[in-house]
């Protein structure tokens, strides 16, 4: 079995841009996400075998072909706190409703081949605290990370003796404007 989800990569200035501002205005008494496992999670697959990725893959190829899906920039301007997970993250108050299609769509592919469905509303965010026991304070200084997404990316989770680790397994690029 492999755990997978869609998402969209954060690297560069823009990864330094996030854990800085985490860094220097956030307290939380959680665990911290490395830099590295940065993104924006647009579909979780959950658990599936590699012949039903593989097809998942596939289907998204046809997807992407066939459709022109937008990419463009998220203004991570709003912090969260999401208690039953324990998660505390950066997101943008307002996205494009192009972005929440794709979201439900990649879902809907994944569901088809036998990954996991999720019913909750999409709001795409960027974890900065995993297990948070208690609600974070406010941070000291609102975000303001203006984010580019220009491809869409097929993950694989591995857990390691380190930790998690995210790899890409395929991206899908999206139409700049």
């Amino acid at each position: 079995m492999i755990r997978a989800f869609f998402g969209i990569v954060i690297e560069g200035r823009d990864r330094i841009r996030i854990t800085d501002w985490r860094d220097q205005a956030c307290a939380c008494d959680g665990k911290p996400v490395p830099p590295a496992n940065l993104h924006i999670t647009l579909a979780f697959i959950g658990d599936i075998k590699r012949t039903a990725l593989e097809q998942i893959a596939e289907t998204a190829d046809s997807y992407f072909a066939m459709n022109a899906i937008g990419g463009g920039t998220l203004a991570l301007d709003t912090v969260g706190y999401w208690s039953k997970s324990g998660l505390f993250w950066i997101g943008p108050s307002q996205w494009p409703s192009p972005l929440t299609r794709l979201s439900q769509k990649l879902g809907h592919l994944a569901g088809a081949a036998g990954g996991k469905l999720n019913n909750r509303p999409f709001q795409p965010h960027v974890t900065l605290y995993r297990r948070c026991r208690n609600p974070p304070a406010a941070p000291l200084y609102e975000p303001d990370v203006n984010l580019a997404y220009t491809h869409c990316t097929l993950f694989e989770s591995h857990q390691g003796k380190k930790g998690v680790s995210y790899h890409a397994l395929q991206q899908w690029p999206l139409l700049t404007h």
